[in-house]
């Protein structure tokens, strides 16, 4: 029994904002270091890290476990304002859409029930509404009906977590949860509460929740985890902490088992771009043949257009992205036909088929534009950028909502990061130095160091390399530092990016709401690595400044001509 292997089910990443420390990467690195097999990452109530880490797990050859730490209303009593956490896994394509499905906060015992299919449920420990009824509220009956309702939602696929973190308060919990299950012949699954890679980064995360909490170390009173356990255990770690039932470690490689493999992969297997035609190869051809007379009618360039505009069809063709091609010029004739200031760029802008269809107006022949160079950039996504008017933006907008659905398009989502001199004053808050010392420090960065980390500044400024070696207040502040650079520390629009699919987002990409904003949960590059068009529509005071300037030359002209 000693021998049997194990695999984290519950793992939060540093999208579990100012709740983990460790990348999706290095979380993967670590189970392939353990020799486990498969791997789970739930970050608290989003989505965020799941392309990253499906692609990690790939790489290095461990089975992705798709799931999310979610918050749910109360199911033991009618009408219940709290929330309590429970663990959601994808076990196959069903299960990966109710994810995507399931992201109102905190969501609703009805919704759950709604979108159960193909999940697989852990109950939480002391956070679950299990826990809580058993610790907080002293009441068994409830505790077990509110069992007996994930059972009956979830069926088989229902378990009763218990954890080990080396605290004394929860074993009774754990004694209890252990019995529940006995009791209502609901298993149990042993998990690990993971927030950090190794034991010793437990005071970074202490940090960061300092951080979070705007608290110091010294406060006594600050929110800090219970233990220093919340780390990324080996097998015979957990086997050890469950010495008494082996049963609920050996369960997760069960549940590991009754995942299918490649879920991630499988279900974005096809591009979802918006659709102008069913016969796009045939309309697009059209339309550039149409073009073609009237940029090249008399044109000693128009043999050798003609045999260009073939072969570039053809590649568009290949690649089956002719409805891209029909879009953009869908949506630049609309804002001709507007009067809309506007200018194509990007990879592909410079193509023959762009400048016939009108979406630019430079000949590529003429001035030596290469078709080669949307294929050598990124062959797996043309790039049309779209400025527009600053005050006109809107009308293109609400032009494609309009013809493509409201509800096939989404702001893009952005993911700002902890700078060198940033954390360097953060931590420092959190260790209480002063503003002063504080500032002293970050002065000590060159500028050109201010985009990369603390080691190239380490490396560049000879006074912090000799703080740094003689000073261990000064080495604690900056390896504390230098553990949290570049973990994930908010969340942010992009200034231009739309997601556009041809099938409603909601039922393909996991959205968020942000102030009165539909936004996705993914960047820009893994929206359109799951087959979702990201399409940049840039608003520029530039073209209101020149449509100002030509319409009072026009008025001028006009009021001129009334004069005489």
């Amino acid at each position: 029994m000693k021998n049997a292997n194990f695999v984290h089910l519950h793992c939060h990443s540093h999208y579990s904002l100012y709740n983990g420390t460790a990348t999706p990467d290095a979380l993967v690195r670590r189970a392939k270091e353990l020799g486990m097999s498969a791997l789970a990452l739930t970050d608290y109530c989003n989505l965020y890290g799941i392309p990253e880490f499906c692609n990690a797990a790939k790489q290095h050859g461990i089975k992705p476990i798709i799931g999310i730490e979610l918050a749910v209303a109360g199911v033991a009593e009618e009408n219940s304002e709290n929330s309590y956490g429970i663990t959601l896994l994808g076990m196959n394509r069903e299960g990966w859409q109710n994810l995507v499905r399931l992201q109102p906060f905190p969501v609703s015992g009805e919704l759950l029930r709604k979108h159960s299919a193909g999940l697989i449920c852990l109950s939480g420990f002391a956070g679950g509404e299990i826990g809580r009824l058993l610790t907080d509220d002293r009441n068994d009956d409830k505790a077990k009906a509110a069992a007996q309702w994930y059972r009956e939602t979830f069926g088989d696929r229902y378990y009763l977590e218990l954890r080990n973190h080396g605290i004394e308060s929860q074993s009774t919990l754990f004694g209890q949860t252990a019995a529940i299950g006995s009791e209502l012949g609901i298993p149990t699954v042993a998990t690990n509460d993971i927030h950090y890679l190794d034991q010793a980064d437990g005071k970074v995360h202490d940090i960061l929740l300092c951080i979070k909490n705007c608290t110091t170390i010294s406060d006594e009173d600050r929110p800090r985890m219970d233990s220093e356990q919340h780390y990324f255990r080996n097998t015979e770690e957990m086997l050890a902490a469950f010495s008494n039932h082996y049963e609920a470690v050996n369960r997760t490689i069960e549940i590991a088992e009754r995942i299918e493999p490649d879920i991630f992969s499988t279900f974005y297997a096809k591009k979802h771009h918006p659709v102008v035609s069913r016969t796009a190869d045939a309309l697009l051809r059209e339309l550039c043949l149409a073009g073609m007379t009237r940029r090249y009618a008399d044109s000693p360039l128009a043999d050798e257009a003609k045999r260009r505009l073939d072969s570039e069809l053809t590649v568009i063709e290949e690649l089956g992205y002719a409805n891209y091609f029909l879009f953009i010029g869908d949506v630049v004739r609309f804002a001709q036909e507007q009067g809309i200031y506007h200018a194509a760029r990007g990879s592909a802008a410079g193509s023959l088929v762009c400048y016939v269809l009108g979406i630019s107006h430079d000949c590529p022949i003429e001035h030596g534009l290469y078709f080669e160079r949307f294929i050598a950039v990124n062959p797996a996504v043309p790039d049309i950028d779209i400025d527009v008017d600053a005050k006109q933006r809107d009308k293109i907008l609400d032009y494609v909502a309009e013809k493509y659905g409201k509800d096939c398009m989404a702001k893009v989502a952005t993911f700002g990061t902890f700078g060198a001199t940033r954390v360097i004053k953060d931590v420092g808050r959190a260790l209480e130095f002063s503003l002063k010392e504080s500032e002293w420090l970050t002065e000590l960065i060159p500028m050109r160091c201010l985009r990369f980390n603390i080691d190239d500044a380490l490396k560049e400024s000879a006074e912090l390399r000799k703080r740094y070696t003689d000073e261990q207040e000064t080495r604690n502040w900056l390896d504390l530092t230098r553990q949290l650079e570049g973990l994930v520390c908010n969340t942010g629009i992009h200034v231009c990016a739309f997601a556009i699919s041809n099938v409603p987002l909601a039922e393909y990409i996991p959205l968020q709401n942000c102030r009165e904003d539909v936004v996705t949960q993914w960047e820009g590059y893994n929206i359109e690595n799951v087959g979702v068009l990201k399409q940049d529509f840039l608003g520029l005071r530039t073209f209101t400044l020149l449509k100002n300037i030509v319409d009072n030359i026009k008025a001028a002209e006009c009021g001129t001509c009334c004069n005489v």
